[in-house]
């Protein structure tokens, strides 16, 4: 017998004074606004799914990790905290494995479905004693794990997996299913999660899928939890072996579109394995990919992404085509005048500058920089030879025809798709499309290269951190239709009234991060916010950039998604104090230095800071940068 003695406590009769010895982490936990039996819940139910392979030994340090990036003219931190929520479920097994089990749900399901999925497999795993959380908090506890784990970039192992099945179709000679990535419904994932955990905790049990509806994301998830008890087979070729197997995942060609089947199989030495199957119903209708669910590291996300869009309809996304996105996107900053960054400046009496290019906002050598991003973000290097934008548009208008080969319009007449017009489409299009629950796949391709080339345009601005995470496809396109056709085409031939008001740091939240209009605005995993932020001065560099970087806002040692300003204006003065005594300066006006405050907020958004009147400057400091570098 061992001779240590182990404290105990009868918590049913633990009263409010006796909660004292919990502070540490019931503070934890209220600090991160999660309920600490969903916390519980969650890591009993990770102990169901031991998670294996190079993501699964990555999860520790990621969960436990901490950084930060000072603001301090705001007394803001931004990063992750040390000893956080996520923290304490990096300790053990089970917390690191429901952890990445939240992250690949967050992928494939809205929050919503994601806490009903992981209630399900709660009710058929776990005692009723246990199964106390309810839906959102359960999806406030996944929320918060996934946050943390999208640094491993889901969509960017999508891509790679559902490129390797194409490769080994073309390797075959047969054309790859067009299935592979429609997207599993709720009631899909509870029939391949409860098989997968029964195959896991059973020596005697394996689970055996097969077919090619949903097969790419299923693959994805397998890929990401369990590669090391995963053996996978396409028509029939082992392209995946491992030593001890569970997981038989076989993608092939199911004749009249027959629904992916999922069984569990019981193996008995002395008989033949008794199979008992499990079919899920085919839906109704066609799920496309969910692509602003995808969430993607910051290095090669264009180029993963828009392989994704490309093979959802059965298409490769060939190098051509991004390199020829990536010669446009250079482009663009040079076409574009600037007065759509300054015209509004409610700074009166400021001269405005001439219209110049976005070009002379990206620093004193804006193409070296451009060229360096194209590299990372398009894993493409731009053309060196000086090229005009009505080339570059047509190389890529060709590009995109040989990726899609064989593939013609099948809009209605007064729709059809004329790629020459750039991206001017009538929004009619789309809500006809929607009523026909059809669509166009040319139509969605080329909608496709006209995201990738905006959010290539905005991540000129960006000075991405290591670990900073982006999706690609969180953007309302149709908004910026006319824009982009502008930017592309001399002498579009439709006429459109173009919204320059828009500043451009509109344009870079809407890219990275939810909507909304605050100045620092952060997702369940990165934050964006403009350099400037930092000093509240004009950099040296003389460059108007946003700083990406890994974390979420933190204030009070709390979390929080948003700085914004406050609704209501201050009054002004009926009489100014200082009459024609303000110092000019060569932009005609100067600043003192400002009074910041900042205060939590509850309401429509209970998460969020608000700033009395500090992002008005702060919105105005920018555009008083932008002058300034116009004039120098």
């Amino acid at each position: 017998m061992s001779g240590s003695i182990q404290a105990q406590a009868d918590v049913g009769t633990l009263s409010l004074q006796g909660l004292g010895a919990f502070t540490s982490v019931l503070a934890t936990l209220s600090a991160d606004n999660v309920m600490p039996m969903a916390m519980v819940q969650m890591e009993r139910l990770g102990a169901m799914f031991p998670t294996n392979g190079e993501y699964a030994e990555k999860t520790k340090s990621l969960l436990q990790r901490c950084c930060d990036v000072r603001l301090n003219r705001l007394l803001l931190v931004v990063g992750w905290r040390k000893n956080d929520s996520s923290s304490l479920m990096g300790e053990s097994a089970g917390g690191q494995a429901i952890a990445l089990l939240s992250m690949c749900l967050s992928n494939l399901c809205a929050p919503s479905e994601t806490g009903k999925i992981l209630s399900r497999l709660s009710a058929r795993f776990l005692s009723d004693s246990m199964n106390v959380a309810s839906i959102p908090q359960l999806a406030d506890v996944a929320d918060l794990l996934s946050g943390k784990l999208q640094v491993l970039g889901f969509g960017n192992l999508l891509a790679r997996e559902v490129t390797k099945i194409h490769r080994v179709y073309a390797a075959l000679g047969n054309p790859a299913p067009t299935d592979l990535l429609e997207l599993p419904n709720i009631e899909v994932m509870m029939e391949l999660l409860e098989p997968i955990s029964q195959a896991l905790c059973d020596d005697e049990k394996i689970c055996r899928i097969s077919g090619s509806c949903w097969m790419g994301h299923i693959f994805g998830l397998l890929q990401a939890l369990f590669p090391r008890t995963t053996v996978v087979t396409i028509e029939g070729t082992v392209i995946q072996d491992v030593e001890s197997p569970k997981i038989y995942c076989e993608v092939k060609w199911r004749p009249g579109g027959e629904p992916t089947q999922i069984r569990v199989e019981t193996s008995i030495s002395t008989t033949i394995p008794i199979k008992l199957p499990i079919t899920v119903p085919m839906i109704d209708m066609k799920y496309h990919i969910r692509a602003e669910c995808w969430y993607f590291h910051w290095s090669g996300c264009l180029a993963d992404w828009l392989q994704l869009r490309f093979l959802d309809f059965g298409f490769n996304c060939d190098q051509a085509v991004l390199d020829a996105c990536c010669n446009v996107a250079m482009l663009i900053p040079a076409k574009l005048p600037t007065n759509w960054v300054v015209r509004k400046s409610t700074i009166r009496r400021l001269p405005l500058p001439p219209p110049l290019p976005p070009l002379k906002l990206l620093g004193p050598v804006p193409r070296a920089r451009m060229s360096k991003i194209c590299e990372v973000v398009w894993r493409s290097r731009p053309t060196m030879d000086v090229m005009d934008m009505g080339t570059a548009f047509a190389n890529l208008i060709t590009a995109f025809h040989g990726s899609i080969r064989g593939l013609s319009c099948t809009c209605w007449q007064r729709f059809h798709c004329n790629l020459t017009v750039g991206w001017v489409e009538s929004r009619d299009k789309q809500q006809d499309i929607v009523k026909r629950n059809d669509c166009c796949v040319m139509y969605e391709l080329w909608i496709a290269i006209g995201r990738g080339l905006l959010f290539g345009f905005a991540s000129f601005f960006i000075d991405a951190g290591q670990n900073a995470v982006v999706a690609p496809g969180a953007t309302n396109f149709h908004d910026w239709m006319p824009w982009l056709t502008t930017a592309v085409i001399t002498k579009p031939k439709f006429r459109y009234v173009i919204s320059y008001e828009r500043r451009i740091m509109d344009l870079i939240f809407k890219f990275s991060t939810s909507s909304g209009n605050g100045i620092v605005r952060s997702s369940t995993s990165s934050t964006i916010f403009p350099t400037i932020l930092e000093t509240l001065s004009v950099p040296a560099y003389q460059s108007v950039t946003f700083t990406l970087v890994e974390g979420r806002i933190t204030y009070r040692n709390k979390y929080f998604t948003m700085v914004s300003s406050r609704k209501g204006s201050r009054p002004r003065a009926n009489r100014s104090l200082q009459q024609n005594e303000i110092r000019p300066s060569h932009i005609g006006v100067q600043t003192s230095d400002p009074l910041l405050t900042i205060q939590e907020e509850f309401g429509d958004c209970d998460d969020a800071l608000e700033s009395d009147g500090s992002i008005s400057f702060l919105r105005e400091l920018l555009l008083l940068c932008v002058a300034e570098i116009l004039l120098s």
